[in-house]
C-alpha cells in the first residue's frame, strides 16, 4: 500500500539484538574517546602551564611554541591510550603511528595557524600571562573536533 512500509520493516528486522550490540559497543567506544580526551586535556594544560611558568607568553612565537609543545603531548597521551583502551589494538602497527603523526601533524598546524592569527589579540588584551597561554587551549576545541571519526574510521579502523 505505502512504498514506505517494506522499507520500515527492514529496518526494524535490522535491529536485531546484533544491531543493538554494535551500538552500544559504539556509544561505549565513543564515551571511552572523551575520557582520553579530558585526559588528553589534563595533559596539555600540565604541559603548557609548566612551559609558560618558564617562558611566559610575550609574543606570539612563544605562544604558538607553548600551545604546540602541549598538544604534542596530549597526542601522545591520546595515541596510547586511544589504541590501547579506547579502539582496543593491542600491539600498535606501524600504519597506527604513520596516519596518528599524520592527523596530529594536521591538528598542530591548524592549532597553531589559529594561534598566530589570534595571538596578536590575546597579547594585547593585557591579561596575565598564564591566562593568556590557557585560553590559548581555545583552538584545541577546533582541532579535536572531528578526531574521533578520524581515529576511528582512519587510523584505528
Amino acid at each position: 500500500m505505502f512504498p514506505s512500509l517494506p522499507v520500515a520493516g527492514r529496518w526494524r528486522q535490522g535491529l536485531t539484538a546484533l544491531g543493538w550490540r554494535a551500538i552500544w559497543t559504539e556509544i561505549v567506544r565513543w564515551i571511552k574517546y572523551q575520557l582520553v580526551g579530558f585526559s588528553n586535556s589534563m595533559v596539555s594544560l600540565a604541559v603548557l602551564n609548566l612551559f609558560f611558568f618558564l617562558w611566559p607568553p610575550t609574543s606570539q612565537a612563544i605562544l604558538v611554541l607553548g600551545s604546540t609543545t602541549a598538544y604534542a603531548a596530549g597526542d601522545i597521551n591520546s595515541f596510547w591510550w586511544n589504541g590501547r583502551w579506547t579502539f582496543g589494538t593491542g600491539r600498535f602497527h606501524r600504519n597506527h603511528v604513520a596516519r596518528f603523526a599524520l592527523l596530529s601533524i594536521a591538528g598542530m598546524a591548524i592549532n597553531a595557524a589559529i594561534l598566530w592569527g589570534t595571538g596578536g589579540m590575546l597579547l594585547g588584551l593585557f591579561l596575565p600571562a598564564w591566562l593568556v597561554g590557557n585560553l590559548s587551549q581555545l583552538s584545541m576545541a577546533v582541532t579535536g573536533s572531528l578526531g574521533y571519526l578520524v581515529c576511528r574510521f582512519w587510523v584505528f579502523p
